[in-house]
């Protein structure tokens, strides 16, 4: 039963972590790509996914 516990609050940790990261980002960034062309926009995006695209990314992102 403690571990059924344990792992529901963890779980509702990380899904809320989860959530406020996807929030950040909605409300950080493509805030700021409003400004720009449609072309710089679809440039930048591609720029974000090549770089994000790595272990380190991976690890923490997929970890949880």
């Amino acid at each position: 039963m403690l571990m059924e516990i344990l792992l529901f609050v963890l779980t509702a940790l990380f899904v809320g972590m989860m959530a406020g990261f996807f929030f950040a980002y909605e409300t950080s960034v493509n805030g700021a790509l409003k400004e720009v062309t449609d072309y710089e926009y679809v440039k930048t995006m591609q720029i974000i996914n090549r770089v994000v695209e790595n272990p380190v990314f991976l690890l923490v992102f997929m970890l949880p």
